[in-house]
């Protein structure tokens, strides 16, 4: 193809989107009914007429004027646009003139964006022929004005832009800035927002963009039953008026689900409104308000069936309340109660305030390794009474500040029993932690979350609460890097630490730290754990998304657990378990089954992600 074709083939293709682009400048401005003019609307249907091939009559030239060799050829009408951003003429000093060529560079000029009209005057004369092409410059932009962006500051968005203040108004410009900031609105979560009108107001010289962000008009929720709207309101941080965010909105949806009272919330529906509005809305699933459920569960060797009841609202709209009771199978072969517990919730206190209160009560009996005795690999009997209180207050949309208090009597289970003695535990706890993953925890494919949480039992120094004196300290951190749009790579951190006064006390496992089972070091028997008071455990995951129900798995695990000291860098300590596995999407969460290497080749079974 030879460059003159090669220009012209540019140009038609060029001229046709840009006149496609003004004319919905124009209509746009129109449906505005704005009583200023759609300036560069007109201007683009100019530069479509005047675009056009006109015939060489028309423009004066003819054969002896084609015949001759140009000594001069000049550009007439520049006053603010630079010479540098004129592009280079194909008609030339020192060569004969080609309408095909002054053509094009009619078309070039046009193309720049800078120009409303250019013309090409021929001018023979006795001794000498000169070239010269009239232009009229768009007017300066003196003010961009944004109206409908409440977002991003103006100021902000002026450094975005390559249309300036000051500066001739260069349409490819335009273009490209409205494309970019329809971009910026889509990377920060704002799909839907689109530049609805752009006026240029020529007695000011103000280039108006007016933008339809999205706004919600309306949000609502269907198939609410027993539970009132409020409920579902309050946990939002997405209010009508507010610009419609799919990062927000997805997290709303994930705490509305975490609340407990639905099975279900459908991904939102989104219709248009008036002036470009938004009205959004889900079709939610309710639970039952009275649910009873029935099952096996596994404590160490044995199977224990448990019977669980879960009601709503009973003291206030909102609350919950749950009560659950295990029987086991005994040495003596007679099935016998071995547990109940009661919990009590508000997710927002007395429905007032943003603080989530739960109410623990429980009796259960448990089989434990003391954790001085752990070498004789025997579990100990003992009974556990306790109550805690739990408090929750959000400081925003990803942290939540967390304390507890606890009292709980730890005895022999059997009268007489010599294998430790009584102690109780009364303790304080204070916890912050923060989660920022996407889509969502049961399977995050990008984003981190941490927890750290300091718990004191005995005398905290302004009051004594008696009972087994004792400090410990957790830290879970986890982050998930994306490595393609299946896979993601997951890294998890546990570290512990607990201390006793003295440090020799006998305590069991729940006061310490349990290592080796499906939910830590894969590999290890559950029913022969290592247990110590100082724990770290780390976790390297590759998860690979095999179709919307299915992942692949592969892990290494490595840990270490100890009575004292702080030797957390002694890694021949450490002990490693690695494998595979497969992640199955339920209703309840992942249904995890891992295949794992360590001290030996075991099959761990389980629901929800390790880490």
């Amino acid at each position: 193809m030879n460059t003159r074709s090669h220009f012209k083939n540019i140009h038609l293709l060029c001229y046709f989107s840009v006149c496609r682009a003004h004319i919905a400048l124009l209509c746009s401005a129109r449906r505005t009914q704005n009583a200023f003019i759609a300036f560069f609307g007109v201007l683009l249907l100019s530069v479509g007429v005047q675009a056009q091939s006109p015939s060489q009559e028309s423009v004066g030239i003819n054969s002896s004027y084609l015949n001759r060799t140009l000594s001069k050829v000049t550009l007439k009408g520049l006053k603010n646009v630079p010479l540098t951003q004129i592009p280079p003429l194909l008609t030339r000093k020192g060569f004969k003139p080609v309408y095909a060529d002054i053509q094009s560079d009619i078309n070039s000029l046009y193309l720049t964006g800078l120009f409303q009209k250019v013309e090409f005057k021929p001018i023979p004369t006795a001794n000498v022929i000169l070239a010269m092409f009239k232009v009229v410059e768009n007017p300066v932009v003196e003010h961009i004005r944004f109206e409908g962006v409440t977002v991003f500051s103006e100021t902000f968005l002026k450094t975005l832009f390559l249309t300036q203040e000051g500066r001739v108004f260069n349409f490819n410009h335009f273009v490209t800035d409205k494309r970019a900031l329809e971009q910026l609105y889509r990377d920060k979560g704002y799909p839907l927002a689109k530049v609805v009108g752009s006026v240029f107001l020529p007695s000011t010289n103000v280039l108006v963009i007016t933008v339809a962000q999205g706004q919600l008009s309306q949000i609502n929720v269907k198939g609410l039953k027993n539970i009132k709207p409020f409920v579902l309101t309050r946990e939002m941080k997405t209010k009508v008026g507010d610009v419609y965010n799919e990062k927000q909105i997805r997290d709303d949806r994930e705490r509305i689900l975490r609340l407990g009272y639905f099975s279900d919330i459908s991904s939102p529906f989104l219709g248009e409104g008036k002036k470009h509005e938004i009205v959004l809305t889900w079709n939610a699933v309710e639970r039952k308000n009275n649910l009873i459920n029935l099952g096996l569960e596994q404590d160490r060797e044995r199977l224990v069936g448990f019977a669980e009841w879960t009601t709503h609202h009973t003291l206030l709209h909102s609350d919950l309340l749950s009560t659950k009771f295990q029987i086991s199978r005994e040495s003596s072969n007679q099935f016998q109660l071995s547990g109940y517990s009661v919990r009590y919730g508000q997710p927002w206190l007395l429905n007032q305030w943003p603080v989530s209160m739960v109410m623990d009560v429980w009796s259960e009996y448990r089989k434990e390794y003391l954790i001085q005795s752990i070498t004789e690999k025997n579990v100990t009997d003992n009974r556990r009474i306790g109550a805690s209180v739990t408090l929750g207050y959000p400081l925003d949309d990803t942290t939540l500040l967390k304390s507890r208090f606890k009292y709980e009597s730890i005895q022999p289970r059997y009268s007489g029993s010599q294998a430790f003695e009584a102690y109780s535990v009364r303790s304080f706890l204070l916890g912050l932690s923060s989660t920022n993953v996407y889509p969502s925890l049961t399977g995050p494919h990008s984003g981190y979350y941490w927890s750290i949480e300091a718990e004191k039992g005995g005398n905290l120094g302004f009051v004594d609460l008696k009972g087994l004196e004792f400090s410990r300290a957790n830290l879970a951190v986890a982050g998930f890097l994306p490595i393609t749009e299946q896979s993601t790579l997951g890294v998890g951190h546990v570290l512990g630490i607990f201390k006793s006064v003295p440090d020799t006390a006998v305590t069991f496992e729940s006061e310490g730290y349990v290592l080796g089972g499906a939910g830590s070091l894969r590999g290890y028997k559950e029913t022969s754990p290592y247990v110590g008071t100082r724990k770290a455990l780390f976790h390297v995951e590759y998860r690979y998304t095999l179709n919307s129900s299915l992942d692949f798995v592969t892990f290494v695990d490595t840990g270490t657990v100890f009575k004292t000291g702080t030797d957390f860098y002694k890694f021949s300590d450490y002990l490693v378990g690695k494998g595979v596995g497969f992640r199955v999407s339920t209703p309840l969460g992942p249904l995890r089954t891992d295949f794992a290497w360590g001290e030996a080749f075991i099959i761990h079974l389980g629901l929800g992600q390790v880490f």
